[in-house]
């Protein structure tokens, strides 16, 4: 009981000095984050300046953080106070009336203006409405239609006087006012006072002559209604389209100025928080950019230290571990990298064009447009678009306007399908719907930053629910493969390691091994689906005919291919053969775990027990270090190298390194105390 009382305090206190440690270090996450993707993205330089410097860790480290800071934090740092230089010049510029005269302008040139009476058919549409609203005898009596006849006035003199050649446009107004007179003539005519008499017969007749003169007023109306409409069309110019457009473009002034002031506070307030990012960066940057350059450095010097460290505090598996690590690095190259590059590309091809074009503030635009690329679906074409059409209608700079554009379509825009396809190589498995929404979301919740993070949860979820699959899939088969040493299935089986014939359930597993470029790293090339299913084959047979090959490798526990480990006949002449070797291939994210190792040793046995070897070989080619200390650990002797006659001569893999155990020695080694 005390046990379990102790285990729960324990995890009580660690819970809180989790809780304590992520206030403590929640500041710094950002710039620790940065430092990770940046180490991520610029590996290739690392690994360069190690191998120039031949394995110097403290200079390699120090280089690659300096080619960070000239190559991306001082450019990107300039750019940020050059924009919110330009910002604040834009906004001293931003005023009201200039607004207003650049939309009356634009009007102007699109041929949207309305006529010079646009005013009074205002205000005729609106009375019209209004007497429509009329639901009682004595609302019409009072209304005023000297008022809109003294509109009509003004409107009929524009009509005589701008379309008399326009027949269409003088018969609408014809037909108008014949309406509108017959309108008059009703009013006047509900205005006459009627006769009075209390007996119900009048009154019922008194109501009945009310309800009629009512129901006339309202068709009247309507056909008056009607008859405006049609006229109004035809004085338009009669496209219902061009007439919605005239409509919205010319709202009244109180409208136009009430848009203008909310287009300046808008902009004032893009503008100001602009540069107040600016600076707030500025500032931030003091600090962050001292922990994360200062971040940068140890990682790149200490990185897979930091993260074997973690991994071994982690309660998490250690394959899932290494899984989740791989998707990091995967989504970073790929999704993050892509879409930064390509960014940066059509940034700095906009600001290209945004120069020739004769544009101000191109440092302002080239920024945005780098924003505004980093968001799927939206991209560059969100700033250089209005940029095109600002100089099409308002500075009516129409050469410019039109190379700015096809620069737009056939330069910046199209550069993303170039850039991206190029560097991702079909590695992200990410929708687009969810790029756009990770993109989205993590803007929305985590700041500019999130456009960087967005993706890479997605991709952690994706990879976490993948495991969770997995595990679930796997369950109930643990149970079943726990008495595995017994199981015939296999033809020899350790603690952790079961090996058999491949099954037709292996290709796909066994497919992306062999395509994966790491575990074929040693190997001439990697094999595709045919070659590894023609392996399959020929390996099985082997078991068949003599008893023993490359058996596929299951983990007992979860019933998931490893890769395959086993005994074969050498298949080509050398001074060792004829020779036994043994050889494996393992899935990277089950490298490290010893597996290669314990199911080595079960093979050797086998060999030396049931299939009476009096001596076993493994060779591999001179870089391969990792496969040699695995020869080691499992009790060979290296007795020399040798070229490799099925590689060519010259290549870098054709000299091999070659190990052997014979029996003898190996019965010795079974006597030694087992650690």
């Amino acid at each position: 009981m005390s046990r379990y009382i102790s285990l729960i305090t324990l995890l009580l206190v660690i819970a809180i000095l989790i809780v304590a440690f992520y206030k403590v270090m929640a500041i710094f996450f950002i710039p620790l984050f940065l430092a990770a993707l940046l180490v991520v993205i610029f590996k290739p330089f690392h690994v360069w300046f190690l191998q120039l410097f031949k394995g110097k860790k403290k200079l390699a480290a120090f280089l690659t953080t300096a080619t960070i800071l000239l190559v991306v934090l001082i450019p990107l740092l300039a750019l940020f106070v050059l924009a919110a230089f330009e910002s604040q010049q834009l906004l001293r510029k931003v005023n009201k009336q200039s607004l207003i005269s650049n939309v009356e302008m634009t009007r102007k040139k699109l041929n949207l203006e309305m006529p010079p009476v646009s005013e009074e058919l205002s205000q005729v549409d609106v009375r019209l409405d209004n007497m429509a609203q009329a639901l009682q005898l004595e609302n019409i009596s009072h209304l005023q239609l000297s008022n809109v006849a003294m509109f009509n006035d003004d409107i009929e003199l524009l009509v005589n006087q701008d379309f008399g050649d326009a027949q269409n446009v003088q018969d609408g107004w014809k037909d108008y006012l014949v309406e509108f007179a017959k309108l008059e003539a009703l009013q006047d005519e509900i205005s006459e006072p009627m006769a009075t008499d209390d007996s119900p017969e009048a009154e019922a007749a008194l109501e009945e002559s009310a309800t009629k003169l009512l129901s006339r007023f309202n068709e009247q109306i309507s056909a008056t209604r009607e008859k405006f409409s049609k006229f109004k069309s035809k004085m338009l110019g009669g496209n219902p389209f061009k007439i919605w457009l005239k409509e919205l473009a010319n709202p009244d002034r109180a409208t136009l100025e009430r848009y203008g002031n909310t287009a300046i506070d808008y902009a004032r307030s893009f503008l100001v928080d602009l540069g107040t990012f600016t600076t707030t960066f500025l500032g931030g940057l003091l600090l962050g950019g001292a922990i994360m350059i200062i971040s940068l450095y140890f990682f790149l010097l200490d990185g897979p230290a930091m993260l074997d460290a973690l991994k071994h505090l982690s309660p998490i598996e250690d394959s899932h571990e290494q899984e989740l690590i791989e998707e990091f690095g995967k989504v970073s190259r790929a999704v993050v990298v892509a879409t930064l590059l390509a960014a940066l590309v059509q940034a700095l091809l906009g600001g290209i064009g945004y120069y020739f074009a004769g544009l101000d503030s191109v440092f302002l635009l080239t920024l945005l447009t780098g924003c505004l690329a980093l968001v799927p679906f939206v991209g560059a074409a969100a700033v250089w678009v209005p940029c095109a059409l600002w100089l099409f209608f308002i500075q009516n700079e129409i050469p410019s306007a039109i190379g700015l554009a096809a620069y737009g379509v056939l330069v910046i825009s199209l550069s993303d399908n170039f850039i991206k396809p190029l560097v991702l190589h079909g590695q992200s498995n990410i929708h687009p719907l969810f790029a756009l929404l990770s993109v989205l979301g993590g803007v929305t919740a985590l700041g500019p930053l999130g456009i960087l993070i967005g993706p890479m949860v997605v991709a952690f979820l994706q990879t976490l629910l993948n495991i969770l699959r997995r595990e679930m899939k796997l369950f109930d088969r643990a149970a079943a493969r726990s008495a595995a040493p017994n199981d015939p299935e296999f033809s020899i089986a350790s603690k952790r390691i079961g090996l058999r014939k491949f099954r037709s359930g292996d290709l796909d597993a066994m497919s992306a091994i062999n395509a994966d470029p790491q575990v074929m790293e040693h190997y001439p090339s990697t094999y595709d689906r045919h070659q590894t299913q023609d392996f399959i084959q020929r390996v099985n047979g082997k078991i068949d005919e003599n008893g023993f090959s490359m058996w596929a490798a299951e983990l007992i526990a979860t019933g998931e291919l490893l890769g395959f480990v086993g005994i074969s006949k050498v298949p080509f002449e050398e001074d060792f053969t004829p020779a036994v070797e043994i050889g494996w291939r393992l899935a990277k994210k089950h490298w490290g775990h010893g597996y290669a190792t314990e199911a080595a040793n079960a093979c050797l046995q086998f060999a030396f027990e049931k299939a009476q070897l009096d001596s076993v070989v493994s060779f591999t080619s001179l870089p391969n270090e990792r496969s040699e200390k695995v020869m080691q650990r499992i009790g060979m002797t290296k007795v020399g190298e040798f070229d490799h006659p099925k590689i060519e001569k010259g290549h870098r893999l054709q000299k091999h390194v070659l190990y052997k155990i014979s029996k003898a020695d190996w019965q010795e080694k079974q006597k030694e105390p087992q650690s």
